[in-house]
């Protein structure tokens, strides 16, 4: 009955293949992207990351609460100017561009960047990045502190029960990437992805809008 409704259809990631095999990013799901080293993982994750930010709908909020571990909070946002000017303006820019690391950017890349800023501006409030180093527990509750930013979390029947601030909405973690988290002391790094990978397993069903 939700399907004929058109209440399962998946939020698009802007990739209509993908889209078709996964059938868009859907609740409940736990994806994981694997690769070589600098094939593309993140520049793919902040593609889709793009394009639903870009489709944003206050009627049905998304919200990204990402673990970059990798990269800094400035790099990520200037890789999304990137996007933003690449797909709009069809201006490539790298981050050595945007950052201006060899030369100044040009007049034209600076007013391209500054429209790249205001469409950024609008989509700030829906993310989070965290880009200290994180082990398994404290990526559980700083997922869970996130989530009472959007919601709260009610006593029914004895059980908490965690409601969104918006029926619709939907929050998507992103863990970039599971190789860089720091082991809490006494386990290995194995022991630290298996633990994070069991507690998002428990945070999808605990947040039943992630």
């Amino acid at each position: 009955e939700k399907g004929k409704k058109g209440d399962n259809v998946g939020i698009s990631t802007g990739l209509s293949k993908i889209d078709k095999l996964i059938g868009g990013i859907q609740p409940h799901r736990y994806y994981l992207c694997g690769a070589s080293s600098s094939v593309g993982k993140t520049s793919f994750i902040l593609f889709l990351m793009y394009n639903i930010l870009k489709a944003e709908s206050k009627d049905a909020p998304v919200y990204f609460q990402y673990y970059s571990l990798e990269i800094g909070a400035d790099v990520l946002l200037a890789k999304l100017m990137g996007l933003y000017c690449a797909e709009e303006f069809g201006v490539y820019l790298t981050i050595n561009d945007i950052m201006s690391f060899e030369n100044p950017i040009s007049e034209q890349q600076y007013e391209h960047l500054k429209q790249a800023r205001k469409w950024l501006s609008t989509v700030t409030d829906y993310i989070d990045i965290i880009d200290t180093t994180v082990n398994a527990d404290v990526l559980y509750a700083r997922t869970l502190k996130f989530a009472e930013k959007v919601g709260r979390f009610d006593e029914i029947d004895g059980k908490k029960v965690y409601i969104p601030n918006n029926p619709k909405q939907l929050t998507i973690g992103v863990l970039d990437h599971f190789a860089l988290m720091n082991p809490q002391t006494g386990r290995t790094l194995k022991q630290e992805i298996d633990l994070a990978s069991s507690y998002m397993i428990t945070l999808k069903r605990k947040l039943p809008h992630s």
